[in-house]
């Protein structure tokens, strides 16, 4: 009997997954992207509750640069600019795998 060999071809983009994945508000953030569309850290801290806005603007940019989420529009907000960050292909990916494996099988 010949042993089933696995490959992963693209262990770059697993990784990049699996980092997505790793926190808790990463993935709130990713929800709220999904559900609710663009959105700016301000936004999901204050509006969503999803916690310190330095914590969510931290973790908005971990995600962007993990080719998670990607910015589509800035705007002047009191004096600062304010980013709105959206998903990408590969953050819906991402947000599916979760969907899938945060599934209670039947």
């Amino acid at each position: 009997m010949a042993e089933d060999h696995i490959e992963i071809e693209d262990l770059g983009r697993v990784k990049r997954l699996a980092t997505a994945l790793g926190y808790r508000l990463r993935l709130e953030v990713l929800l709220a992207h999904a559900n609710d569309g663009p959105a700016s850290a301000t936004t999901l801290a204050f509006e969503k509750g999803l916690g310190p806005l330095q914590n969510v603007s931290y973790h908005q940019i971990k995600l962007r640069d993990l080719d998670v989420l990607k910015r589509v529009d800035t705007r002047r907000r009191r004096g600062a600019e304010e980013h709105l960050y959206d998903l990408t292909d590969f953050g819906r990916e991402v947000l599916d795998t979760a969907v899938v494996f945060g599934t209670k099988p039947e």
